[in-house]
């Protein structure tokens, strides 16, 4: 009994809705962003997740449209 027991805990701990709490956690939120606007730290912080998390698609969803030119002053 206490080895299906542990099988089971085993199973829960190792499974994939076990470890989606710690894919979403890639990134560890220990910027102080205090002195940023709420909605530049939003950017950064979902940024950094995508990228930690090695979801191309989530950042590239940050990046520019293609064709888009940087302004003359930069």
């Amino acid at each position: 009994m206490r080895a299906a027991l542990a099988f089971v805990a085993a199973l829960v701990v190792l499974s994939p809705v076990g470890t989606a709490h710690a894919a979403s956690q890639a990134y560890q939120d220990v910027a102080d962003a205090s002195h940023a606007t709420k909605q530049a730290a939003s950017f950064f912080r979902s940024y950094f997740t995508a990228k930690s998390r090695h979801d191309v698609r989530a950042t590239m969803a940050h990046a520019p449209p293609t064709g888009s030119r940087p302004s003359p002053g930069t």
